[in-house]
C-alpha cells in the first residue's frame, strides 16, 4: 500500500481478508503513526508499517501480488506518476495487479464537476497537482508496463474512481 497514510485501507483489507499480509509505505512520521493505529486493531503481525518515499523507493523485485495507491497520485506530475508506477510494476509478480483509487475526470477535464473543481484547486495550490483523466491514467499505466482492466466509480458520496490494471 504505497502512500498508505495511517494504515486505514490496510486495516480494512486485512479485516476483509484473513490471510492477507500488507506492507504499508509512507514517510517516517506518518509510518510511525500508522504503526500505532494498526496496533490498536491487533494487526501488527499482518501489516508492516514501512518508512519510505514512493518517489524514490525501490521495492523487492517480484515480491508482491498486489500494489495499492489510494488518493495520492493526483498530487504528482505525469512524469512522477509513471516513475511511481514503473517501480510498483517492478515489485509485482508477472500478472500481479495494481489498484489505484483517486479522483479522475473525463478526457475534457470538465466532468464530473467535483473532480474538475478539485483539479483547479490542486493546480492553484500545489506545484504538480492536477486531476488526471481516465484516458491519461490508462496511458500512464501502459507506459509503466500495465494493461488497464477497469475504471469504475465508487459508490457515493465518494467522488473517486477505482482503477485495476495487470502487469504485462
Amino acid at each position: 500500500d504505497l502512500a498508505g497514510g495511517p494504515g486505514a485501507y490496510a486495516i480494512l483489507m486485512c479485516q476483509s481478508n484473513p490471510s492477507l499480509q500488507v506492507v504499508s509505505v509512507d514517510v517516517p512520521a506518518i509510518s510511525n503513526e500508522a504503526k500505532q493505529y494498526v496496533a490498536q486493531y491487533g494487526l501488527l503481525s499482518r501489516i508492516e508499517c514501512r518508512s519510505g518515499d514512493y518517489h524514490t523507493d525501490l521495492y523487492e523485485q517480484g515480491a508482491y501480488d498486489f500494489v495499492t495507491i489510494f488518493g495520492a497520485l493526483h498530487q504528482e506530475s505525469p512524469e512522477q506518476i509513471v516513475s511511481i508506477l514503473k517501480r510498483a510494476a517492478n515489485a509485482l509478480v508477472k500478472g500481479g495487479r495494481i489498484f489505484i483509487l483517486d479522483l479522475m475526470t473525463d478526457d475534457t477535464h470538465t466532468m464530473p464537476p467535483f473532480s474538475a473543481l478539485f483539479a483547479l484547486n490542486m493546480a492553484l495550490t500545489t506545484d504538480n497537482g492536477w486531476v488526471f483523466s481516465q484516458g491519461e491514467i490508462k496511458s500512464y499505466l501502459e507506459d509503466a508496463g500495465f494493461e488497464c482492466e477497469k475504471i469504475s466509480p465508487v459508490p457515493p458520496p465518494m467522488p473517486h474512481f477505482l482503477v485495476s490494471a495487470v502487469k504485462k
